[in-house]
């Protein structure tokens, strides 16, 4: 549905899109939503009355269904667990998945559905559920989601080392140590610096229009990384329309130091800054302009690593 700014649009939208596939000749014999962050609450909100046709189920990414819905809900829904967006609050995903069930390898789906008992995905006992391992990333005091996303190493200890520092003085000594996750985009080769670039539309959603105006946090760490002109620059250009020139207004300096594309040697010389960061596990991506070369880039990463 693209950007569908306002609730009461989303029906019309919907109805417009169906529209167009019918005339496409895209027939199907089951329609499914599938809906991120705060397009699962839209779609909900649409759906929640029943009754609406072309649609069998849905499908929610980075989002919970709401309180409202549990239980009462007239279509099926799978819920796929991703990262946060800054939107949601986090103790309300942690409510959801209290609510959750796990169906074991061979369950029948439907039947189960259907009213038997499926295990819930968490254990019962409020002491097991604290220690069940989570992963949740945050910028600076607040908890929101993607901290490998936004992690740029040089200035790192003065953007997130007092919290860390905070977080780990409260933290269980009987748990194991705090894993902290950065990494970024991978390519490994010489003459591949251009791919840096196709994190810019990424970068400039983040950076210019998630969450309104006066609450994006990942804006605001982009300023305490020091680039408060740059964000300002970006925020207002990505709420105008002008996307494409957001992108481009993202620092080159940004993209440098937030990726792992580039020879072996910058790789390796990256890897090391993260680790002197305080970084302990990665979480990277694969670029490249064909599947071959992903995979290529994957394999070239991991001996890498085996190397270091």
């Amino acid at each position: 549905l693209k950007d569908t700014p306002e609730p009461v649009q989303f029906g019309s939208k919907v109805n417009e899109v169906f529209g167009k596939m019918q005339k496409a000749g895209m027939a199907a014999n089951f329609t499914a939503y599938v809906a991120h962050s705060l397009g699962g609450v839209m779609s909900q909100v649409h759906l929640s009355g029943g009754g609406v046709p072309n649609v069998d189920a849905l499908v929610l990414y980075g989002a919970t269904v709401l309180r409202s819905n549990r239980g009462s809900f007239p279509y099926p829904v799978l819920t796929v667990d991703g990262d946060l967006d800054g939107l949601l609050r986090v103790t309300r995903q942690a409510e959801a998945y209290y609510n959750q069930v796990t169906l074991p390898h061979g369950t029948d789906a439907v039947a189960a559905a259907g009213g038997s008992a499926a295990p819930r995905l968490y254990p019962g006992g409020p002491g097991d559920r604290a220690r069940v391992r989570a992963w949740i990333a945050f910028l600076g005091d607040k908890v929101v989601p993607n901290f490998y996303k936004m992690l740029m190493a040089e200035g790192a200890e003065a953007v997130w080392g007092e919290a860390l520092r905070r977080g780990n003085a409260k933290r269980d000594p009987s748990l194991p140590p705090l894993e902290v996750y950065a990494g970024g985009s991978v390519a490994i080769g010489e003459g591949l610096e251009s791919y840096r670039d196709m994190s810019r539309p990424g970068i400039a959603l983040y950076v210019g229009g998630m969450g309104a105006k006066e609450k994006n946090f990942y804006n605001q760490i982009f300023r305490k990384y020091g680039y408060e002109e740059e964000a300002e620059l970006i925020q207002n250009l990505y709420l105008s329309g002008r996307k494409s020139e957001a992108e481009a207004a993202i620092p080159q300096s940004y993209l440098d130091s937030t990726s792992l594309i580039g020879s072996e040697g910058f790789v390796k010389e990256r890897l090391q800054v993260y680790k002197e960061a305080g970084v302990t596990n990665l979480n990277v991506s694969f670029q490249g302009t064909t599947s071959e070369e992903r995979v290529r880039n994957c394999d070239a990463f991991k001996n890498l690593i085996e190397k270091i």
